[in-house]
């Protein structure tokens, strides 16, 4: 990997944006975004490279340089001061049922950029995925957003706990008439797992994110 062509093509994409605020769009540490742009990281990880490159609407072919940026960047950077920033408490995905019911509160908050998903309001929360059983949707280990104010319909990926087995799930609903099913969508999975009356619906998957950490480069 080139790093000098791709630290050029990224701050061409970047425009007057400082490193803050791609750091905060894209989901990525600050540290990270500089050790790119000061040549200190010579390859880069995918889970890096990815989101901004999804970001600023490229290829990740682009963002190295190996395919030409588009002569008119899509620079969503531009907007970037009038996109509204939620800060969003983060749950464990087994403490979300206990959250849920106020028995404590959240231990940490995480600032996300609304951006241009719609569902993504005040009131949703973050957590991270627990499970192999949803890939390649979510792998082990994203962040997703969710909003617990947004009604299910059929294929949705939505949170349950089911009060029987006291389990925190995620998984795909399915609506068959008037009965209503969780699945995996893992192939090597079959699992299905029935809703009654009593199991807490605890909000629908609006959005995800690659997982990063501040040691991630």
């Amino acid at each position: 990997m080139d790093q000098i062509i791709l630290r050029d093509c990224l701050l061409r994409l970047m425009g007057d944006m400082s490193e803050s605020n791609l750091a905060r769009a894209a989901n990525i540490p600050k540290a990270t975004i500089n050790r790119i742009l000061s040549g200190r990281t010579p390859d880069p990880r995918a889970s890096t490279l990815v989101p901004i490159a999804q970001y600023f609407g490229v290829s990740l072919e682009q963002l190295l340089g190996v395919m030409p940026l588009p002569e008119q960047i899509p620079l969503r950077a531009q907007t970037i001061a009038h996109t509204h920033v939620l800060q969003m408490p983060f749950v464990a995905m087994n403490k979300i049922y206990q959250w849920h019911n106020q028995e404590f509160p959240a231990t940490q908050h995480k600032d996300i950029v609304k951006d241009n998903a719609r569902f993504v309001v005040d009131g949703c929360y973050l957590t991270q995925v627990d499970t192999i059983f949803m890939q390649p949707k979510f792998f082990n280990k994203t962040h997703i957003v969710v909003n617990p104010q947004l009604t299910t319909t059929h294929g949705d990926y939505v949170i349950y706990h089911l009060c029987e087995s006291k389990q925190t799930l995620l998984r795909k609903l399915i609506i068959e008439g008037e009965r209503q099913f969780l699945v995996c969508i893992d192939p090597h999975f079959n699992e299905t797992t029935p809703l009654n009356n009593q199991d807490i619906y605890l909000g629908k998957v609006v959005k995800s994110e690659v997982y990063l950490t501040d040691t991630d480069y």
